[in-house]
């Protein structure tokens, strides 16, 4: 875990979160931290927990997305969110058209 990126020291980020320093010593030794404790861990940084973890594999890959899809995001993303909602339902009504 790389706390360097932040600017901050481990043992003041245990104490801000409430985790005890026997905590870090065991994750130090190998244990497997709680899943509570990755979410606390992962928050305080702004990561997944996947990414606090190192893991490279991601279910979402952006190179994997179509260039429809990336039309669609952007478009909607330029929208308020009232206009979302109406967009979201008029989607639905579609939907249930195809679909009978």
């Amino acid at each position: 875990m790389n706390v360097t990126k932040k600017g901050v020291k481990l043992t003041n980020v245990f104490k801000e979160l409430g985790l005890s320093s026997g905590n870090m010593s065991r994750w130090k030794n190998g244990v497997t931290p709680s899943a509570v404790n990755l979410k606390k861990l992962s928050d305080y940084f702004g990561i997944s927990v996947d990414d606090l973890l190192g893991n490279k594999v991601h279910l979402k890959d952006e190179r994997l997305e179509s260039e429809q899809d990336k039309e669609i995001k952007t478009k909607l993303n330029s929208l308020s969110e009232k206009d979302k909602e109406l967009v979201l339902d008029l989607m639905n009504c579609v939907c249930c058209l195809l679909l009978f």
